[in-house]
């Protein structure tokens, strides 16, 4: 059983994702869309820029 402190500490940082999310979302859409809706590979192609642009983004965070 967790302590409730846990708990005030991941619903913070939930809400704290929730409040971002949008932000966060039309900002990376500006630059992801074009990118993969710009390029002739296929489906694969298109997912693997996804996975690399968001790892890239989470080395930034840590």
């Amino acid at each position: 059983m967790l302590d409730p402190r846990t708990y005030l500490w991941l619903s913070g940082a939930f809400m704290t994702g929730l409040s971002t999310g949008a932000v966060c979302a039309s900002v990376c859409g500006a630059v992801l869309l074009p990118l993969v809706l710009g390029g002739r590979g296929s489906l694969g192609a298109n997912v693997r820029t996804l996975v690399v642009f968001s790892l890239g983004r989470l080395a930034a965070y840590l």
